[in-house]
């Protein structure tokens, strides 16, 4: 199945997203043996993910990278919602602080929002959006009920995760991996890591960065210990 991807944020879907996701709900686990989306946890209950019986996987990366990187790609792209919060060359970062303090786009704290099912588009069978205060623990549920956890900063330790858990080589899937981003860099001229050009960003901009996503900070961490205790077991 292609991927579903929709910036409906909690709005109803398009038409086309919603053929795609009735087909993927028909499918999935009939012809179809896996999907991938760019949704939140939601989308996994209207399409009726099994959790004891589902190989679930997601990506974890710390957040303050994830918002300097989302900031310089939508810069790179001239997104319009940068409209007011670009920098004036390229030591300029008030632009990035004005863009994580006013928050226009309710990008701060974005994977504990995917996480608590607090993002999703109006799917058929999804839950009413949780209340604000609860995003933290249910963030924090959900993502243990997760089998694989990626996580970007160890990318081979999750790599050998995810092909045990499917009973895949490791070492095959290691060699993909590598292969995979030699084509990329081949193809782009750039590595996968860091693959959005961006300058070194001063430690207090990331420090307002941080204040601004306390609970990724802390959604992130629980990740990292999950992932660290299951590498250990």
């Amino acid at each position: 199945m292609p991927p579903v991807f929709s910036n409906c944020a909690t709005g109803d879907p398009g038409p086309d997203h919603q053929q795609l996701f009735e087909a993927t709900k028909r499918s999935f686990l009939t012809n179809c043996s896996g999907f991938t989306s760019h949704q939140d946890v939601a989308y996994f209950d209207a399409v009726g993910v099994d959790y004891s019986r589902t190989l679930t996987i997601t990506a974890l990366r710390h957040p303050v990278e994830r918002v300097i990187s989302a900031y310089y790609y939508s810069l790179r792209v001239d997104a319009p919602f940068l409209a007011g919060y670009k920098p004036a060359n390229e030591t300029d970062f008030s632009g990035l602080v004005r863009f994580v303090d006013d928050n226009p786009t309710a990008g701060n704290n974005l994977m504990t929002q995917v996480m608590a099912g607090a993002r999703h588009c109006n799917w058929p069978g999804t839950a009413p959006l949780p209340p604000e205060d609860q995003h933290l623990v249910l963030a924090k549920q959900n993502l243990a009920r997760i089998c694989v956890i990626v996580l970007s900063e160890f990318m081979d330790e999750s790599l050998v995760r995810l092909a045990k858990a499917a009973n895949w080589g490791s070492r095959r899937v290691l060699r993909l991996a590598a292969e995979l981003e030699a084509q990329y860099t081949a193809a782009k001229g750039q590595t996968l890591v860091n693959s959005t050009p961006k300058p070194k960003i001063p430690l207090e901009v990331r420090q307002a960065i941080e204040r601004n996503n306390q609970l990724d900070m802390q959604l992130y961490a629980y990740g990292l210990r999950l992932f660290m205790r299951r590498s250990v077991g």
